[in-house]
């Protein structure tokens, strides 16, 4: 019987202590707006070529990309997905395809649109043998 009784308070304190770690809704919807806020920081929104110059004085020839259903690179054509997966991509945390907010859908434009003009002058180089 005694086994039965802490097999009891194990079960229960371990439901107990699983809800008290649950997050809300709400939580989650901040947590991903603030993480791509704080990404978005660390970028030149307004210049997003100086942004690639620094990553290829820096040895990065990788490709911007946003999370979807799928990770994507904006602005890059089947065409250069040779070019994607050679170089790789570099993602840009907190973006989803899974709007949770209209900040969150209106950071998410902004990566996108960084992205694209990122990754068309990074094809753009490429194509013309400036990057190798």
């Amino acid at each position: 019987m005694a086994s039965q009784n802490s097999l009891a308070v194990l079960i229960s304190s371990c439901l107990t202590l699983g809800a008290c770690g649950a997050t809300s809704d709400s939580e989650t919807v901040m947590g991903q707006a603030e993480q791509l806020s704080r990404a978005l920081e660390k970028l030149d929104l307004s210049n997003p070529i100086a942004d690639l110059d620094a990553s290829l004085r820096a040895g990065d020839k990788r490709f911007v990309c946003v999370f979807g259903y799928a990770a994507t690179a904006p602005g890059v054509s089947q065409a250069d997905e040779v070019s994607v997966q050679r170089r790789g991509m570099k993602c840009i945390e907190g973006t989803s395809d899974a709007l949770e907010s209209d900040e969150h859908e209106r950071l998410i434009g902004k990566a996108t649109n960084y992205a694209r003009s990122y990754n068309l002058e990074l094809v753009r180089r490429i194509r013309d043998g400036i990057v190798t």
